[in-house]
């Protein structure tokens, strides 16, 4: 049905078939509440490009059942994609709040580390330090330490530091393809 009604959904939030969308989804939540609306509403909103607005939907749908914790995170990456920091960070920093699962955490840490190197000019090193001190220097933290690295070589020009961290995250690796990354 989403397929299908992208057909006739754009960006323009002021375009007909958006206003109508929009005006029946907000009537039928209001009469039923009903996770559904607001899974739609929040699909409309994610189509125009409103992903704040589309975050109110999902931390709704959060409060009613702790699973959607999947589609804030999924809501974060889009936004995050799309440029828009701010949604972005409210997304992960809402799991970090929330969740209570390392993996769940680790990835948001991860985005809100790749949030401030993508907006940031200053040297945000102790950050990733920080992290890396909160959740050890393992296995679950390789996708951070490769972060990191990447970090530290092409925003600071320092690969020097960046081989470091890299051999010590290839000594925890268990895989040959965390290794070949």
């Amino acid at each position: 049905v989403m397929r299908l009604l992208a057909d006739y959904i754009s960006e323009d939030s002021s375009q007909p078939y958006n206003q109508l969308f929009k005006k029946v989804l907000l009537k039928k939540s209001q009469a039923t509440p009903d996770p559904l609306w607001n899974q739609w509403l929040s699909w409309l909103y994610v189509q125009q490009k409103q992903f704040s607005k589309a975050f109110i939907q999902e931390k709704a749908l959060f409060n009613r059942d702790p699973n959607y914790i999947e589609t804030v995170f999924r809501l974060g990456e889009i936004a995050y994609e799309n440029n828009d920091s701010k949604t972005a960070k409210e997304c992960f920093e809402f799991i970090l709040e929330k969740t209570i699962f390392i993996e769940e955490k680790l990835s948001a840490e991860l985005f809100l580390l790749k949030i401030v190197a993508k907006t940031s000019d200053k040297d945000d090193s102790f950050l990733y330090k920080k992290v890396l001190n909160k959740y050890g220097v393992n296995r679950n933290t390789l996708e951070i330490q490769l972060a990191f690295a990447n970090y530290l070589t092409f925003k600071k020009n320092n690969p020097v530091e960046a081989i470091k961290v890299l051999e010590k995250a290839m000594s925890l690796s268990t895989s040959k393809f965390k290794t070949a990354e």
